[in-house]
């Protein structure tokens, strides 16, 4: 109880971030006699190998029982109540972040002599507890699928998901896939720099994963695109171990990170791994630790240059410690990480450029490090608590470390493709400290959950960028971007929620969901707030059978999404530099100073009036049910529409650059942001399948709007801010269907497991093109431009599928070893006809003084990126 009180007592007087994913699931059931009456104050206790101890609880008057924060995994119930027979069900399995329900349980009368009686649970698909959408993959599921290696690509398995093939990585409910986001042990993993990249962990660490794509509660934070909760592997009371191996290279594959076309040359892909796990004191404290290196050698075939060497190596581990200090209070604490270095090829540079004097292979660093420290204190068996705190650096440093000062710029020739100079120097960090606090309280039928959740990010710049682009033989601009100094965001959050059990048909949750975020620069001084981002929230279930047979739900709500740090480098430190140029010639040999198009020297930006944060608002209703045949399916309606968010532009009137909320304040003249995204999804899975299981999946969707997302999908440049609204005129014709629009996506996930130690997995997509747009230029000149058509009216790109198989062969049915030891072959992409999935929309660099289309594309109309080619992967599990 002290070790509680100090806990709470910390959480009260520090800031941190929201650790707002959970890292368990709960259990609940109705207890009644054989006359259908409810039992009060049966004794329910669980049991798991997944659990330090023993919890329980008892039924209300209402016959009501229910486990919170329970780790997910396999467990056995034991229900006794005076005068009735002890009743067991065995093998409950509790999912992540989802309710287990045992519906209605009729006990029986004592009789002298008759032993307790013991049933098995049967599998429950349906989460009767909330209308969150999403899909969970245990690791039992995840080793007969064939993936790749990191868990973050398995997002690509739930329907909503779509692979963008614009270098954002998997799109999800019509955002860019820079707007997803990470959890690790309930640990944000997200670059909160700009959303850029996310803590990486081979999928042989994860215990469960839990991709979650809309219609979240309360409690939990929310994104533009999914959430990816990934919880790893846990101790026991016996020690046990994971081993694996995998492997691929040129013989079984085209080219991996070439440039343009796959060409040839060679390349190496190896990741080896160790987990172990176990008691230090049984029933007291346990202990598992994982370590696995990555790494990926390569001669990259880049013209003009020949071969050029690359090589990657990545650090990645985990690991766990599991304490019950007593019956009520138990302690995790959690570290993980994925440092890598070696070099990379840039990615700031045209596909099928031509290199002259242009090192391809610049130094190249980042490192990801987490620390978590979980309480959990029962203060009796109504009240439960959770504590975290918790500490996570990212770095990342690109080109020579060891001088970052460019002496000659990177140039590139947009008319013929050539690319030299010595490219760019980037230097960021952030730390972040999260701490906070949880309560769940059951009150007769309501479950009330409140939090109090803070954050406190630091970031640190250090960068300089200076890129000369060449787009006619009178068309230069020369940009200079300097950004430094450390700045912070401070979020205190609040939330507070009922889920409330009328009866066993009838189900609400209710609550909302606010913090308010403090914009501090780099003079230390508070320098933009956005208060009042509250966000309620409701959902309606109804249960026809009362049981987990059938789901009807109904939810609405509003969700904020937390705005990426980079912006508050351009506009809240006194130490950034950056200046865009045009020029007549080349600025390498001019000898004029060019035009400013714009500049900044690091003002503080002036504080806005009713700056709102970037927020959407969602309609979900869905139907669920089991069906003959042990399947399952589930139709639903998703509407979501963006609200409001922030940008940077030029003021036409003034040349200045402003931000804030595309058409309000300061961005009067630019048009008010738009992005509504509308499906149709239908689910048809197995249920309890014996040796087969899988899940097949249609949704018909439209993505609509002017506004992309966090990643600048019309110029593929990383965010948070869009380029796409510099200027208003770029926005003329910018309203129609968005590049993540995909009208028809068809998936099927299956597996069959056979006696004799052989199984079969696959997953295949096939899903409708990417819209096209025909752009030219820009009064302002390159990057930027213009559509001429309005946005996505000049066709698609061809309709995509992919095909992936999985073969794996337990070679302990063989030989008769006690130890599960799994050869693996993976067949990616399979009849790959690296179909294009990306063309140059652009067909004019630039206009003239009267507004006419000038200097045309050499490159318009042709594609720039392919679907990778078929590869084969071969690999080798063991469990011991």
């Amino acid at each position: 109880m002290k070790i509680a009180i100090f806990l709470i007592l910390i959480a009260l007087l520090s800031f941190s971030d929201t650790l707002s994913q959970g890292t368990s699931g709960n259990l609940d059931g109705w207890l009644v006699n054989e006359n259908g009456e409810p039992l009060e104050l049966a004794n329910i206790l669980i049991s798991s190998k997944s659990l330090l101890g023993i919890r329980g609880t008892s039924s209300n008057k209402d016959g009501y029982f229910i486990f919170t924060s329970v780790p997910p995994g396999k467990y056995t119930v034991t229900i006794s109540c005076v005068s009735y027979r002890k009743f067991l069900v065995e093998n409950v399995v509790v999912t992540l972040e989802k309710t287990t329900s045992l519906g209605k349980i009729k006990l029986e009368g004592e009789a002298v002599g008759l032993e307790e009686i013991v049933v098995n649970a049967e599998r429950s698909v349906i989460d009767i507890s909330s209308t969150t959408y999403g899909q969970n993959f245990k690791d039992e599921n995840l080793v007969l699928l064939p993936l790749e290696r990191d868990y973050q690509q398995i997002s690509q398995l739930t329907p909503e998901a779509k692979e963008s093939y614009l270098g954002d990585g998997v799109s999800i409910a019509g955002a860019s896939g820079k707007e997803n986001k990470y959890f690790i042990n309930g640990v944000p993993v997200t670059d909160q720099y700009a959303n850029w990249y996310a803590t990486r962990l081979p999928y042989n660490f994860v215990k469960e994963i839990q991709i979650n794509t809309g219609a979240y509660l309360p409690e939990y934070e929310s994104s533009f695109g999914g959430m990816v909760n990934v919880i790893t592997n846990s101790g026991s009371n016996e020690f046990y171990g994971k081993a694996f191996a995998f492997f691929t290279n040129d013989k079984f594959t085209g080219i991996k990170y070439s440039v343009g076309e796959p060409s040839t040359g060679s390349f190496v892909h190896s990741d080896i791994g160790l987990g172990i796990g176990g008691p230090i004191i049984k029933d007291k404290l346990w202990f598992f630790v994982s370590y696995s290196p990555q790494f990926d050698r390569e001669e990259l075939l880049v013209s003009n240059l020949g071969y050029q060497n690359y090589h990657m190596t990545i650090h990645l581990f985990a690991g766990k410690l599991n304490w019950s200090l007593n019956d009520n209070n138990k302690i995790e604490i959690v570290t993980f990480g994925d440092p890598s270095s070696g070099t990379l090829f840039p990615y700031y540079v045209p596909v099928n450029a031509t290199f002259i004097n242009f090192t391809v292979k610049p130094p190249y660093y980042r490192g990801n490090l987490h620390a978590l420290v979980r309480g959990n204190h029962s203060l009796n068996k109504a009240v439960f608590l959770e504590s975290y705190i918790s500490h996570s650096q990212f770095e990342q440093e690109f080109n020579d470390l060891n001088s970052p000062t460019i002496e000659t710029p990177l140039f590139i020739d947009y008319t013929n493709g050539i690319v030299s100079g010595d490219g760019i120097y980037m230097s960021n960090r952030n730390d972040e400290i999260n701490l906070g606090l949880k309560g769940s309280f059951q009150i007769g039928n309501h479950l009330v959950k409140a939090g109090l959740e803070l954050l406190n990010t630091n970031s640190t710049e250090g960068s300089d960028q200076v890129t000369i682009s060449k787009y006619g033989d009178s068309s230069y601009y020369k940009v200079i971007f300097r950004p430094s100094g450390t700045v912070t965001h401070r979020v205190p959050t609040l939330f507070l929620q009922d889920s409330w059990i009328v009866n066993p048909y009838l189900r609400f949750n209710i609550g909302f969901r606010c913090n308010y975020v403090f914009m501090i620069g780099s003079d230390r001084k508070v320098a933009q707030t956005i208060p009042d981002q509250i966000a309620p929230r409701i959902g309606v279930i109804f249960l026809p059978e009362g049981n987990n047979k059938q789901k009807i739900s109904l939810s609405l709500g509003r969700f904020y999404h937390t705005f990426p740090i980079m912006l508050s480098h351009f506009f809240y430190s006194n130490s950034s530099y950056i200046q865009t140029s045009s020029y007549d010639e080349d600025p390498r040999i001019s000898t004029s100073e060019g035009e400013i198009v714009y500049e900044s020297y690091g003002n503080i930006y002036p504080e806005i009036d009713n700056l709102k944060g970037p927020h959407y608002d969602e309609i979900t209703f869905g139907y669920e049910r089991e069906l003959p045949f042990n399947l399952y399916g589930n139709l639903k309606f998703i509407y979501r529409r963006l609200v409001e968010g922030i940008e940077d532009g030029i003021d036409p009137e003034t040349g200045m650059v402003v931000m804030g909320n595309p058409g309000k304040g300061d961005m009067t003249a630019f048009p008010e942001m738009q992005r509504d995204f509308t499906a149709v999804e239908l689910i048809l899975s197995s249920g309890s399948m014996r040796n087969f299981n899988f899940q097949l999946s249609y949704i018909l969707s439209r993505s609509y709007g002017n506004y992309t997302g966090f990643y600048d999908t019309e110029t593929e440049g990383y965010g948070p801010v869009n380029r796409q609204y510099d200027t208003p005129e770029q926005l003329i014709n910018g309203t129609g269907l968005l590049p993540q629009d995909r009208t028809h996506t068809f998936k099927f996930l299956g597996s069959y497991y056979f006696d004799f130690g052989l199984s079969a997995g696959t997953s295949f997509f096939i899903s409708s093109g990417k819209p096209l747009s025909l752009k030219g230029g820009h009064s302002l000149g390159p990057p930027r431009s213009t559509f001429l058509e309005p946005r996505g009216t000049n066709g698609r790109t061809p309709t995509v599928w992919d095909l992936n198989l999985r073969l794996t062969y337990e070679l302990n049915k063989l030989f008769g070893f006690n130890k599960r030891i799994r050869l693996i072959a993976d067949m990616l992409h399979v009849a790959s006809d690296k179909t294009a999935v990306e063309y140059d929309e652009v067909k004019y660099f630039n206009v003239d003084e009267e507004g006419n289309q000038v200097d045309p594309n050499p490159n318009y109309g042709q594609p720039i990126r392919f679907q990778p080619p078929m590869s084969l992967r071969l690999g080798l599990e063991v469990d011991f």
